[in-house]
């Protein structure tokens, strides 16, 4: 019996699972005080934070045993009440534990004086216990949906509400990405109730709650939308109608469901959100508009019923979400399966709809470029989109000559990006001649570029227009054909060469050199391909180097193989022996029968 008098307590092990009833015996006598405690001393137990939870606790939690729980937090009334004792199963794993590292024992009189026998101390101790992630017992009881644990765990420490794991997860964070949600109507009474004790009032209680956020800066609400779970989102909103507003800058409520595709949330969102004020922003500087042109034709048109001004917020890299619907290069497939037996099939998705819907809600983002200078223009032509342009030509005809910051045209850009469709495009256009001339900042036409690029088809949409000049010279002087000739390599080369049949082909319709002398153009011609021969033979003797080596492996090889081949069983006789150099086995009948 323990008492203040500092005597030495007795330990009572329970080592199989008959002594349990005795340990359940010991436990509803009066002046038992059993507890539990690693071997570790109570005392450095609590004072340490980063202890990791006992298997027991995160058993009896993630199990719903809140009998077990209680009788771990609440030994005094576990002993004074009957019906709060724990199961036999609960007293089957202490007894594990008893015999292995948990003790079950009498406190010694130093402890009673230090306050280490009340029930408040075991159960701090025991709380202060983490999982590997840093989740805390209340973590993990509203991950799993045990409300009468959450409330046992709340009642010995409220302060594990607000708690953050490691994560800065809440356990309200994990009740919802779990999709509790009587849980999270749960922890909100708890908060509540907590306030109204500490004279807080209840909206200020249920917003500090709501509205805390974890390291990704995400509430609770974020993992509602992310599984998808509009009946928690509509608990949340309901309880914080100002909720959608938060972050205030990052991945907001709204762009996150409708990233995800969840358009009842997004409409869920918007009208539970008091005087329909919510936060459309998204991560590097995005809004909501940025995300729906690449994911729902629906939510693009509500979005531009809502708020139009999102049309022109660019991004980090000043892109508007105009920019980022002429991106879309490729239809994008949704894969459907209607039956397992079924074959799937494919739904295409609207690009064109969408960019439509966002030119007719504000055209003015056609002129409005990023912060490299480029346009939408600019951007479908990159990606190779002829029907962008084309809706882009036709409703704004002006926006064909819109330039970036290197004077490029949206024809420039097609060429330098071999985008063959699109020069076709440009070329047939006959609305379109005002451009097939204009130079960028280096002087360039897109004649000049795609010789440059030795593009034979893109070079023969441009060479078939009259309109397009083949004389212009860019700042280096240089004319098309100029160009063209120092694309010819000195060395040997074929005349049926892209180059070759790009050169005859401007001399042929008369395209003029460059205003120099002929000596100085040959220098420089010299100059260019001196250089690209001497890559060219250090090149050479890279591969001449890697032949060798493989030619040597190769012989070595062969040598093995037809040495093998033809090697006589037995070998040869030597040469100091009668018949030297004949083979061993000579004259002898062994497959005779």
């Amino acid at each position: 019996m323990a008492s203040s008098n500092g005597e030495g307590a007795e330990i009572m092990v329970a080592t199989d699972h008959g002594e349990c009833q005795q340990l359940k015996d010991l436990a509803n006598t009066e002046n038992a005080t059993p507890v539990m405690a690693s071997s570790t001393t109570r005392k450095s137990v609590a004072e340490c934070h980063g202890a990791v939870m006992h298997p027991l606790l995160l058993a009896s939690v993630c199990f719903g045993d809140w009998k077990g729980l209680n009788f771990l937090l609440n030994r005094g009334e576990a002993q004074a009440d009957p019906c709060l004792m724990p199961s036999e199963e609960f007293l089957a794993r202490l007894a594990v534990y008893s015999s292995t590292n948990l003790l079950m024992h009498r406190v010694s009189g130093d402890d009673i004086e230090e306050g280490a026998d009340s029930p408040s101390f075991f159960a701090e101790s025991l709380l202060q216990g983490l999982t590997p992630e840093g989740d805390t017992a209340l973590h993990m009881a509203a991950a799993h949906g045990n409300l009468r644990c959450a409330s046992i765990i709340f009642s010995k420490d409220s302060t594990l509400l607000s708690k953050p794991n490691y994560k800065g997860d809440t356990p309200l964070h994990l009740a919802a990405r779990a999709g509790k949600s009587e849980m999270v109507f749960h922890l909100i009474d708890l908060a509540i109730d907590f306030g109204r004790c500490m004279g807080i009032d209840d909206e200020k209680s249920v917003n500090d709650l709501l509205r805390k956020e974890n390291d990704h800066r995400e509430t609770a609400l974020h993992e509602a939308i992310r599984i998808g779970d509009n009946h928690i989102v509509k608990l949340l909103m309901t309880n914080d109608p100002m909720l959608a507003i938060f972050p205030k800058d990052g991945t907001s409520p709204l762009y996150l469901s409708i990233l995800l595709e969840k358009d009842t949330i997004a409409n869920t969102l918007y009208n539970m959100s008091k005087g329909n004020i919510l936060s459309y922003s998204g991560p590097a500087g995005q809004n909501a508009l940025h995300a729906a042109v690449l994911r729902s034709k629906a939510m693009t048109r509500q979005l531009l019923e809502w708020n139009r001004n999102l049309t022109t917020q660019g991004d980090i890299n000043g892109s508007t979400p105009l920019h980022f619907a002429s991106s879309r290069a490729v239809v994008s497939n949704n894969w459907v399966y209607p039956h397992p037996s079924i074959r799937c099939f494919r739904v295409p998705f609207p690009r064109l709809k969408v960019l439509k819907e966002v030119i007719e809600a504000n055209g003015t983002p056609l002129y409005q470029p990023d912060n490299c200078g480029m346009f939408p223009i600019h951007v479908a032509a990159t990606v190779g989109e002829r029907s962008v342009i084309d809706i882009f030509v036709n409703k704004f005809p002006s926006s064909a000559g819109l330039r970036d910051k290197r004077g490029r045209t949206f024809l420039h850009v097609a060429v330098e990006n071999k985008k063959g469709n699109i020069v076709d495009y440009a070329c047939r256009n006959r609305s379109l001649t005002w451009i097939w001339n204009m130079q960028d900042n280096d002087g360039n036409t897109a004649l000049h570029l795609a010789v440059e690029a030795a593009n034979l088809s893109m070079f023969c949409c441009l060479f078939g227009n009259r309109q397009v000049q083949l004389n212009l010279v860019n700042v280096k002087g240089q004319t098309p054909r100029d160009m063209a000739h120092n694309k010819i390599r000195p060395e040997i080369h074929y005349d049926t060469s892209t180059e070759d049949m790009i050169c005859f082909a401007l001399t042929q319709a008369g395209a003029m050199k460059g205003i120099q002398r002929h000596d100085h153009f040959e220098e420089k011609y010299k100059d260019i391909h001196q250089l690209k021969l001497d890559s060219g033979r250090e090149e050479l003797e890279i591969v001449k180097d890697a032949t060798q080596t493989m030619g040597i492996g190769s012989v070595l090889i062969a040598t093995v193989a037809f040495g093998a081949t033809f090697a006589l069983p037995g070998g040869y006789k030597s040469d100091d022996r009668p018949h030297g150099g004949a083979p061993t086995l000579a004259g002898r009948d062994h497959l005779a029968s």
